[in-house]
């Protein structure tokens, strides 16, 4: 009971479920984004890993002029399988790049309109001039320059200097 009172007293109107919604969206998309990205590394290196393994094994069976012959012939369709994969792999990450940052632009767009909502149900917050304070209210607050005119003088280092008068 008393931590319903306390709920209820600190969150009133659910504000913050609703203002903590998105935030929570943004988080679980941050996170399938990141597992996407490690997917993506780890393919990459177990196909990488397996082609310079292959290419170790080619090197170890080179034993007489033709298979190094053969092995040299081979380098640029291994070269070229190489670059085909990269631009994929590059492909894809700017394709999970452009994703996330379309998915993160809706999310922050549901996040205005719940703190819109939040704000003041039913009407956004008008922008305009902020409200100015009486300056009876501001006590305290006088400037630096008020505080001089009352017959000291500040020096360079910042310590104040009372004035003399001779009589």
């Amino acid at each position: 009971m008393q931590v319903e009172f306390l709920q209820n007293a600190l969150n009133p109107f659910g504000i913050n479920e609703r203002l903590g919604r998105p935030g929570r969206k943004l988080s679980a998309l941050m996170v399938d984004n990141a597992e996407k990205l490690v997917n993506l590394h780890l393919d990459a290196a177990r196909v990488y890993t397996d082609i310079g393994l292959s290419q170790l094994r080619a090197v170890l069976s080179i034993h007489d002029p033709e298979s190094l012959q053969q092995y040299v012939a081979n380098q640029a369709t291994v070269a070229e399988s190489v670059v085909k994969r990269a631009t994929e792999d590059a492909e894809t990450v700017a394709g999970i790049g452009n994703d996330f940052a379309n998915d993160a632009s809706r999310i922050a767009s549901e996040n205005v309109s719940a703190i819109r909502d939040a704000v003041s149900p039913g009407e956004a917050p008008k922008a305009g001039k902020p409200k100015t304070t009486d300056r009876r209210t501001n006590r305290g607050t006088a400037s630096a320059a008020g505080s001089r005119a009352k017959g000291s003088t500040r020096s360079k280092a910042g310590t104040s200097n009372a004035k003399t008068t001779s009589a």
